[in-house]
């Protein structure tokens, strides 16, 4: 066995601990963070999509507002409003849990709100207003915090492995100079 492989096989023998390793929770972190990113960039593209398509503007009527406790300590209640609106001047839909807030009395059965509905679908809309921009952004961040442990921890064990593999080859590079020398003498000894 080279020194390279003795190297390699000592580097990746365990503690011995049963426990969950660090790696093991960085790759879990990155997978949670990749899940935050494709969902927070799926909820943005759907987002700017009807924003692009929802041009005609109408209002909206609170029909319901619904409220729903907390389910935890780090959770608050809220406050879920159900929409309705008319469409092509004769087409009504409704939309339960259209818009929710944290705000007691942010919305009243009775209030109206401005919406912009899809012509071509008009069961697609946008509220006026309201923009989703910015829980993305925050949703992007806190992907890319996830992430990012993982990816450092990536480079820095590639660029660990390099120099191991450097060194390795540095060492047996100088073991075969300095037995050169005593392997040429013999020779010439023996001659």
């Amino acid at each position: 066995m080279s020194s390279y492989e003795s190297e390699l096989t000592i580097a990746s023998a365990g503690n011995g601990d049963s426990g969950i390793s660090p790696s093991t929770i960085l790759r879990l972190f990155f997978v949670v963070g990749l899940f935050i990113l494709l969902g927070s960039g799926y909820a943005g593209y759907q987002y700017w999509h009807l924003s692009q398509v929802c041009t005609q503007p109408s209002s909206a009527r609170i029909v319901d507002v619904r409220y729903e406790p907390a389910v935890d300590e780090d959770d608050s209640d809220t406050w879920i409003a159900t929409i309705q609106y008319t469409a092509d001047g004769d087409l009504e839909y409704t939309k339960p849990g259209a818009v929710s807030t944290s705000t007691e009395g942010k919305y009243q059965v009775g209030d109206e709100i401005a919406i912009r509905y899809n012509p071509s679908n008009p069961s697609e809309y946008v509220i006026v207003g309201n923009s989703w921009v910015s829980l993305v952004i925050i949703g992007s961040i806190l992907g890319i915090v996830f992430v990012l442990p993982h990816s450092i921890a990536l480079i820095v064990r590639f660029r660990r492995r390099r120099a191991a593999v450097r060194l390795a080859a540095q060492r047996e590079e100088n073991l075969r100079a300095a037995q050169s020398p005593w392997d040429s003498s013999q020779e010439t000894t023996r001659d």
